[in-house]
């Protein structure tokens, strides 16, 4: 658990002194939490650096074990990005995540750790992975969250809660046929977590174009009782 009744050993930093308009950081208590009694507020005002920052240095953690670093944040619904990054040993190598507050209130983060890069709707929220170089789950050093440099002066109070490495039940389905085209295309498969009896559609690989023609899903459908799952593919010219 990195963060949940207990915010010590967070520390804040500004980014860009003199190229922006907000202040580094301060990090206090919150009674609007969801995990607990409190959550970190991350109050950000007025001065000249463009990034805010907060991170937790860690003993060299080895988190091999977990599938996806999880956090609680509650949205303001602006659209706006925020990047968590995980670091290894070396500092240059690390998983790095961006996802998309376009909510209100408190909902759960999923960060996959060991799928491939890319993009993906998890839980509703639209989340990029972009490591960088070839990192290892065995050796976690620190782990930093800020906003976006697209979206930078974010002067403002945000809220997070509970953040912690966690294990998924998984559930694997490798479908053999579907339709696309009029042509039978063989095997693509699908990657499914199971969080508090919900069901999350993680990761799929089928293609996204097909003899140069986009390729669109039509239905996607999960039976939550029986885990089946029904994709219904045409392609679009």
């Amino acid at each position: 658990m990195l963060l949940d009744e207990n915010i010590s050993g967070w520390e804040s930093k500004g980014i860009g002194k003199g190229y922006g308009r907000i202040s580094i950081p301060r990090l206090l208590s919150s009674y609007n939490a969801i995990s607990g009694n409190i959550s970190l507020r991350v109050k950000v005002g007025k001065e000249s650096y463009y990034q805010w920052q907060i991170e937790r240095s860690l003993n060299k953690i080895n988190a091999s074990e977990y599938d996806y670093l999880s956090l609680y944040w509650y949205g303001k619904n602006e659209g706006k990005e925020y990047v968590v990054r995980i670091l290894t040993t070396s500092g240059s190598i690390l998983y790095t995540f961006i996802f998309i507050d376009d909510w209100t209130g408190w909902r759960k983060v999923y960060l996959p750790l060991k799928l491939p890069n890319g993009r993906y709707i998890i839980n509703g929220i639209t989340i990029t992975k972009e490591n960088v170089g070839n990192p290892t789950l065995s050796s976690i050093t620190k782990t930093e969250f800020k906003n976006s440099a697209k979206c930078f002066n974010l002067a403002n109070s945000f809220l997070i809660d509970r953040i912690a490495f966690e294990h998924a039940p998984k559930i694997y389905i490798k479908y053999t046929r579907y339709t696309l085209n009029y042509r039978c295309v063989s095997e693509f498969k699908i990657y499914v977590a199971v969080d508090n009896n919900k069901v999350l559609l993680i990761n799929n690989t089928c293609p996204t174009t097909y003899n140069n023609k986009a390729v669109e899903v039509r239905r996607c459908h999960i039976n939550k009782d029986s885990f089946e799952l029904e994709l219904t593919y045409s392609a679009i010219c």
